[in-house]
Parts: C-alpha cells; sequence; structure tokens
C-alpha cells in the first residue's frame, strides 16, 4: 500500500506475489500465485510491469524459470533486512558455493550478478545494522558503479563516510511521512514485585 508513496507507478501494473512459508495453505498458495503472475506477464494491462516479490522467492525454481522466460524489468525486493551480509565474500561470488551466506541470500545475490542491467529495488522498514559492512553490500548490490568493492573496503569503521554514500543511493521515509498515526503514550504501571512468588519474579528479570 505504501509502494505508490515512494514510486510514481503511472502507467505501471504493480504484480504482488510477496510470500512467506508461514503462511496458512503456503505450497498451494504459492503456486496460486505463481500461476496469477505468468497470466499477468502474458497478458499485460499496462505497457510496464513491475513484480514486488520477497528474498525467498528467488530459491523457488518456478519462479527462476519464469523470470528466464519474460523480459523482467525491474524487482522490488520486500524485507529486504533479510538478505545482508557481512561478507565480503557474497559481493566477491555472489553467495555462490559460499556455507557462511544463507541460501535466500545467494540465490538473491545471484540473480543480481547475472542481471546486471535491470534495476533492483529494496524495501525494509528495518535497515539497521550491526556492522557497518552490512549497508554499504546493500548499496554495492543497488549501485555498484558508485559503490565499487574498493569504495566500501575504503569506508570501513568510517560512520561519517557510509552516511554520505548511503544517501546517494537510499530513499528514507519516516513514519510520520506515510501514515497519519497517533500520538505515543506513555503509562508507566506500577508492579509490586515484593509480594510476588520467585517463580512470577523470574518473568520480570
Amino acid at each position: 500500500a505504501e509502494l505508490p508513496i515512494h514510486l510514481d507507478l503511472s502507467g505501471v501494473e504493480v504484480l504482488n506475489v510477496n510470500f512467506t512459508k508461514d503462511e496458512a495453505g503456503s505450497d498451494q498458495e504459492l503456486r496460486s500465485r505463481l500461476k496469477k503472475l505468468e497470466e499477468s506477464l502474458q497478458s499485460p494491462t499496462n505497457s510496464t510491469q513491475m513484480i514486488l516479490v520477497n528474498y525467498d522467492m528467488f530459491r523457488n525454481p518456478r519462479f527462476a524459470a519464469i523470470l528466464k522466460k519474460y523480459k523482467i524489468k525491474s524487482i522490488v525486493v520486500d524485507e529486504a533486512h533479510n538478505v545482508k551480509s557481512r561478507y565480503f565474500d557474497s559481493i566477491l561470488a555472489y553467495g555462490d558455493n559460499d556455507t557462511r551466506v544463507a541460501k535466500r541470500t545467494g540465490g538473491l545475490y545471484g540473480f543480481i550478478k547475472n542481471n546486471p542491467d535491470m534495476p533492483v529495488f529494496w524495501a525494509t522498514s528495518t535497515p539497521y545494522v550491526k556492522e557497518l559492512i552490512e549497508p554499504l553490500i546493500m548499496a554495492h548490490l543497488t549501485n555498484p558503479e558508485l559503490v565499487p568493492i574498493e569504495k566500501i573496503e575504503e569506508l570501513m569503521g568510517d560512520v561519517v563516510g557510509t552516511h554520505r554514500i548511503l544517501r546517494e543511493v537510499m530513499i528514507r521515509r519516516r513514519k510520520e511521512e506515510i501514515a497519519d498515526l497517533p500520538l505515543k503514550r506513555t503509562v508507566l504501571a506500577p508492579i509490586d514485585m515484593q509480594s510476588m512468588t520467585d517463580d512470577v519474579k523470574v518473568e520480570f528479570t
């Protein structure tokens, strides 16, 4: 629902196949979504189509076959923080045969490597971060010319430099910019721990 706020989607058909394995009836639901995706690609309603897809889909053989069969112009990867990596190997070999890199990460990085001319958009509300290299790797995958591997090595430990380069590839939206949210309220609830039994106290420590 937030996508039109960030991107100009006039004349664009958005194909949403976001999917997680935790969904009820997941196998059947996934097959249904992929069938609808292929039907939409066969009979587009607009000259431009955009697939909205999460990271796990890049490990799915049928989805991979669809990507090879049709000329995909751009892909938006949702929940992108789940494919972050702190290993240089993941961008040198894009996760191929690297046991330290999660399979979903390697699958996505491999797809990006094999489609260097395709715009890839990353969407996440949880972008950061334990180590500075994590957002730098994602910036490299977004724009390898602007953020080459040598630039990542140069910026290691440089918080200010990292912030500056990320501003070139990242759009940040605050909650108040995308939703009319009520003001936060702080409620203090006093708890009498002196009268608690030991087994109840454990829940609060």
